[in-house]
């Protein structure tokens, strides 16, 4: 028990705080860690890219951003976010909520905007696929 979290720990988590969150229980915590894993989102999030369904890959990488906070699981928490907010512009015009949000500064030409974005989001991919795998490893 006390390997798995040190492990976390190595890696940036915070499973301290969120086993407290969860009034001490370990063996919740673990579980809930392990079904994290074994959701598959990430394969999801993959696959939505792949689509350019980037307003999809906003909500998958929002609601595991939730997830991963709520485990303790900073780095990945911090990775996701920045992904999320890289989506965000598809996610809002998607929704009528910002549709002037993919629309680049008046110095970048939009094909240069979403090249540019496109570079974060692989960017930020790679950093969530990393933190991805060093945490289920750990736990699975």
């Amino acid at each position: 028990m006390g390997n798995e979290l040190e492990e976390l720990k190595k890696w940036g988590a915070h499973p301290s705080e969120a086993i407290a969150r969860l009034l001490g229980d370990y063996t919740l915590y673990r579980q809930l860690i392990r079904d994290f894993c074994e959701n598959n989102d990430v394969d999801l999030l993959h696959f939505r890219l792949e689509q350019k369904d980037y307003a999809a890959a906003f909500r998958v990488a929002h609601t595991m951003k939730g997830a991963a906070a709520s485990l303790g699981l900073t780095p990945l928490t911090d990775a996701l976010e920045k992904l999320a907010e890289d989506l965000r512009p598809w996610y809002e015009e998607e929704n009528g909520d910002g549709k002037d949000a993919a629309v680049p500064a008046a110095e970048t030409n939009l094909e240069e905007y979403l090249a540019l974005a496109g570079d974060n989001i692989l960017y930020h991919l790679r950093q969530v696929d990393h933190m991805w795998i060093e945490y289920c490893r750990v736990i699975v």
